[in-house]
């Protein structure tokens, strides 16, 4: 059967090395992918805030590929672009980067008669250029290993 639904979804994010987590949203669009009722896409588009002493605000979009695994369970992964602004206390320094992504999505809704959306997810940003040092060379490293949990409301 066609299967499509948009998300509105609230995000935690933990530091697997300890740092400050970060908290947002995400609004994503999900679709079939051709003929394949087991394959879908979606367009994701979100905002992070990484909390504590040293802020982070982060813009982030991804095409995601799923794989519906069973009728309310689905796998995803999805490469991620990103673009944000930090260092606040020294001059704004902007950053931008890819991510690569995995997780897996419950939709309970046919269970439980309401529409949520849980999530978990990992994630590995990997910063490619600042304003400070450049594109390439030193800008280059793995920011984080995050480990993502969301809820959310799904309309099908």
């Amino acid at each position: 059967p066609p299967f499509r639904y948009e998300s509105v979804v609230a995000a935690y994010s933990l530091d697997a090395s300890g740092g400050p987590p970060q908290v947002g949203g995400r609004l994503v669009l999900l679709s079939e992918l051709g003929a394949w009722a087991n394959w879908m896409t979606s367009y994701d588009i979100g905002f992070q805030a990484t909390l504590g002493a040293a802020p982070q605000y982060v813009s982030e979009w991804a095409y995601r590929f799923h794989w519906r695994w069973a009728a309310r369970f689905v796998v995803h992964a999805a490469p991620i672009v990103y673009g944000g602004l930090e260092d606040f206390d020294h001059g704004v320094e902007a950053f931008t980067g890819l991510a690569p992504s995995a997780g897996m999505t419950l939709l309970p809704e046919g269970w439980i008669k309401a529409p949520f959306q849980f999530d978990i997810s990992w994630r590995m940003p990997l910063r490619l250029g600042d304003t400070v040092d450049g594109w390439f060379g030193d800008a280059v490293r793995v920011e984080a290993h995050w480990l993502e949990l969301s809820l959310g409301l799904a309309f099908m």
